[in-house]
């Protein structure tokens, strides 16, 4: 970091450049969520009490497999998860920030503001997992039709924990994906005083980032129709066991398939092998102009009114390859991201690797393989050139838009606002009063474009929002202070929401879209705080708070009428008007509810005690909070706490500081909380268990240039651990180990 001052101290300038490059390695558990099959069954013939067997996800074993008997079964009524695995996630990055700022101060009354950011964050991800994924699975694609479970284990959550399992189908997958995300944001800001009274400040402001995913792979090997497969959940409910049924590393036990068959014309036996490539590239811009004038009307009161303008773009797009023809298929049967035949003398070891080493601190049962045959991206790229975006001997590697329409959309956001505001200091019975009273209007316009099939969809809308504010401040005594804030505040929809496209099937009357027409999360709050500054760098606060939430934004799946989704009729049909009803999957406005808390808060030096001991201190605060949202799972109205809120948190921090050593330790606790609301397969909620991080960090002086800095992260080795499921029934969904982190540095300035 550079700054320095010019011609006589009115111009200023600051640089600064920052270099980082990190490397993280992350293993654990997943599931893909869990399932139970007779969620899953499809249309039943009521005659015959039979249903379709290309489309359930009902174990076999009891007859028929979508039958009256096979669904009575406990195995179809109780809950398995979809896609048991261990896996390895391998992190690099490199970031690069620059800031600049120059002040200019032409006259004493005058001042202004240049700002420059610029951000640059490279990385790869590649993942690598050893998984049982015919689970997830209908029958019709050779999936849990053809799987038989032998001594299941039940528990009293009704969960499927642990059993041994024929037919079952194994994969081994690696992906890859190169990031890129660049971030460039600039500003000029103007200051002016017109006179003692009267004052403008005014900002224009742009910013742009881009996330380039160039290269997003996968591949993977199968084994199919593996007997004696077996899991079990009894002795940890985040790390099982499994046993594969065969020798995991050897890779003469897979094969990379082009086709759902093992020969033409034959028995569907599961999925193809995959070489799935989605390059994507995601764009955001940003405009701003801002406006703010203030006069002082006399010694108590300063009225204040002002503008701003925002523009908001949004614009994303997806790349895949072309659908080819399944080799020992009919001659006319397709595949999406299918593998293709290995060239002559090409075999699954020359494009494969072994993973070793895995699980190492995590804790893993016994007996559970730590090393597996893994697909190898970059000797499958070699032998195949699969990056070539064109038809080579080998394959059809083509990558194009149309593709994958639903994925290629954009929206844009304009919103025009106004305000007036008073702010005041006065007194009140004597005693010191001050605060500030406002109103806001905004006029918000969005234009959002999407396909819908193959059809491309444009949405223009607008709603105006009305914000009133109130902030007042009594100090009823020295040191004391007391604030209320009441206020109706709104957060708008994210972009990538409101744009329109999807997918939409006029036979199955079937919609699953985007949402243009949500309205902004709406809410109502009122804040009380009560702080006490006893003595310096000494607080206490007390703080109260309650929102009423107005509005939410959820994803729910419900039966309408295609015309109050909005879309135009063009999009229909098979027959299909605008009466007739679909099954519609899109983000939706829906009640919200209360939610309401209180915050403690103390920091304090620790002065009264005797040198060397006075250089300490402690800061802790502790929040608490209950909400009841009224969300929509299924058709039924379900009543959890607001989504992303920790029912109580903590936090505590114990430093040191004198004129060359300061170091901390710091300590935080977060109450479980939920990350989604119906997130598939029949689950209610989504969410994330309770954590408690342990971090340190200390700086040393050396010189009066030079300074060393050490730190130390997650020192409790804390591991990441999401569920799925219900109230009473959390499921493990992934449960992930990082490790602590170490850094040491070093500064020098002049």
């Amino acid at each position: 970091m550079i700054g320095d001052t010019f011609a006589d101290g009115k111009v200023g300038a600051l640089v600064s450049v920052a270099y980082a490059k990190t490397n993280r390695l992350e293993e654990g558990s997943s599931t893909g969520r869990w399932e139970r099959g007779i969620d899953t069954v499809g249309t039943i013939n009521q005659t015959t009490g039979l249903g379709s067997a290309t489309s359930n996800f009902l174990f076999g074993g009891g007859g028929v497999s979508n039958s009256p008997g096979n669904r009575a079964l406990p195995v179809q009524n109780y809950w398995h998860p979809r896609i048991p695995r261990y896996g390895r996630l391998d992190y690099e990055q490199e970031r690069l920030g620059v800031t600049s700022a120059v002040q200019f101060q032409p006259f004493e009354t005058t001042r202004i503001d240049l700002d420059l950011l610029y951000a640059n964050l490279k990385g790869t991800r590649k993942e690598e997992y050893l998984e049982a994924i015919s689970f997830s699975r209908n029958t019709g694609a050779g999936g849990m039709g053809g799987t038989t479970v032998i001594n299941p284990v039940f528990d009293d959550k009704q969960n499927l924990i642990a059993g041994t399992f024929n037919g079952v189908d194994i994969r081994t997958e690696q992906r890859l994906d190169e990031l890129e995300t660049e971030f460039l944001q600039y500003s000029v800001g103007l200051s002016q005083e017109f006179s003692d009274t009267f004052r403008f400040k005014g900002v224009a402001g742009w910013s742009s980032s881009t996330q380039d995913n160039p290269v997003q792979t996968t591949l993977s090997l199968e084994r199919y129709n593996v007997n004696g497969y077996s899991y079990d959940f009894r002795d940890n409910k985040n790390l099982p066991s499994f046993n594969y049924g065969f020798d995991v590393t050897n890779p003469a036990n897979y094969v990379f398939s082009p086709s759902t068959r093992l020969a033409r014309n034959g028995a569907i036996v599961g999925d193809q092998s995959l070489i799935r490539m989605r390059p994507n590239k995601t764009k955001n811009e940003f405009q701003t102009y801002r406006g703010d004038f203030e006069w002082d009307t006399n010694d108590w009161l300063t009225m204040k009114a002002g503008g701003i303008y925002k523009d908001y773009d949004f614009n994303t797009q997806e790349q895949r390859r072309y659908a080819t023809i399944d080799p020992f298929g009919n001659g006319t049967a397709t595949l999406t991201e299918a593998a293709v035949a290995l060239p002559p003398g090409v075999t699954v070891a020359d494009i494969s690797e072994l993973l070793t080493g895995f699980g190492r601190n995590l804790g893993m049962p016994a007996g559970t393989p730590t090393s597996w045959v893994v697909p190898s991206i970059d000797k499958l790229a070699s032998a195949l050139d699969i990056y070539c975006n064109c038809v080579n001997q080998y394959g059809d590697f083509r990558l194009d838009a149309s593709n994958q329409l639903g994925q290629n959309r954009s929206a844009g956001e304009k919103s025009y606002s106004g305000y007036v505001q008073a702010d005041f200091s006065t007194e009140l019975f004597g005693l010191p009063f001050r605060g500030n009273v406002g109103v806001r209007q905004v006029k918000t316009e969005l234009t959002s474009v999407g396909y819908v099939g193959t059809r491309q969809v444009t949405i223009e809308r607008e709603y105006n929002n009305t914000l009133p504010a109130m902030n007042l401040t009594l100090e009823p005594v020295d040191d004391v202070l007391v604030r209320f804030g009441a206020a109706k505040v709104m957060s708008r929809p994210d972009l990538p929401v409101l744009t329109p496209g999807g997918s939409i099937n006029n036979t199955a009357r079937t919609l699953s879209v985007g949402n243009p027409y949500l309205q902004p999360i709406k809410a109502n709050t009122v804040d009380l705080s009560f702080e006490w500054y006893p003595e310096k760098e000494t607080l206490f606060t007390v703080g109260l708070f309650y929102k009423d939430i107005k509005t939410y934004i959820q994803q729910i799946s419900e039966t309408v009428s295609f015309a109050s989704t909005g879309l135009p009729d063009v999009l229909l049909a098979n027959g299909n008007t605008p009466d007739t009803v679909f099954t519609v999957t899109r983000a939706e406005n829906t009640q919200g509810g209360p939610l309401k808390g209180f915050e403690v808060s103390l920091q304090k030096p620790f002065t009264f005690l005797p040198a060397p001991f006075d250089s300490f201190g402690g800061i802790v605060n502790f929040t608490y909070v209950t909400s009841d949202i009224d969300y929509i799972v299924a058709s039924r109205l379900v009543t959890e706490p607001l989504v992303g809120l920790s029912p109580k948190s903590f936090n505590a921090t114990l430093y040191y500081e004198d004129d060359k050593f300061s170091a901390r330790v710091s300590g935080s606790f977060r109450d479980a909380y939920l990350t989604q609301i119906a997130p598939g397969n029949a689950n209610d909620i989504r969410g994330k268990a309770s954590t408690f991080n342990l971090d340190f960090s200390a700086s040393y002086e050396l010189t009066d240039q030079i300074t060393v800095s050490f730190e130390a992260i997650n020192l409790t080795d804390q591991f990441d651990e999401r569920w799925v499921g219900t109230s009473d029934r959390k499921n493990l969904e992934t449960y992930e180990h990082t490790g602590r982190q170490f850094f040491l540095g070093a500064r020098y300035k002049y």
